[in-house]
């Protein structure tokens, strides 16, 4: 028996090419395209209907339930965002600075998201931090709990964006702190903590 191949304690497996099913490996390859993932997502909101993104998106669901990266949940991840539209960045810091004065316990997405072990990739690639033409949000999470889904393995040619799919839509949130970054002339980093 290989190691991947051992269920652990609670019943979870570690998630492997060898071990996911034919429906998986498609949901973590639309998951991968960018056209796919926004369509996947778009499930979870409840403004895509088609079935073939649905079918998708139920498998995802279904997964965390199966699999768990097994890493060490203390080591920070990350997510960038990027906005164009300056008042919808606004409404989305307001929101979270509220939350973090009122300390109260938010969820970051209504659907399952991309967070990174690199620090890199969220910030130049995905918040765009560096292109002024951008407002950005770093979601800096420092703990978080089981049932993530790390597909580094799937990526091929993304594999360096060590990609960590978590259960957002399913999981609560504290704000630690929020934190202007002085290297940039319009980004907040928001510091979390899974509950």
């Amino acid at each position: 028996m290989y190691i991947d191949e051992i269920e652990y304690n609670n019943g979870m497996k570690r998630l492997t090419k060898e071990i996911a099913t034919k429906d998986e490996k498609e949901a973590i390859g639309g998951w991968l395209d960018y056209y796919e993932c926004q369509k996947i997502r778009g499930c979870f909101y409840g403004f895509v209907a088609d079935e073939k993104y649905l079918k998708k998106a139920k498998t995802l669901d279904m997964m965390f339930e199966k699999y768990d990266s097994f890493l060490d949940k203390n080591e920070t991840i990350y997510r960038g965002i990027r906005f164009k539209d300056t008042e919808e960045f606004r409404i989305f810091l307001d929101t979270y600075s509220e939350a973090l004065d009122k300390k109260g316990v938010i969820r970051i997405d209504l659907a399952p998201s991309s967070f990174t072990k690199n620090k890199n990739v969220a910030y130049n690639e995905f918040a765009k931090a560096k292109d002024d033409t951008y407002h950005s949000i770093v979601f800096k999470l420092l703990k978080r709990k089981s049932n993530e889904l790390y597909i580094k393995d799937f990526a091929g040619k993304f594999a360096y964006q060590d990609e960590f799919i978590i259960k957002s839509h399913k999981s609560k949130f504290k704000i630690v702190d929020i934190k202007k970054v002085k290297e940039y002339n319009s980004t907040y980093e928001i510091i979390i903590e899974e509950l």
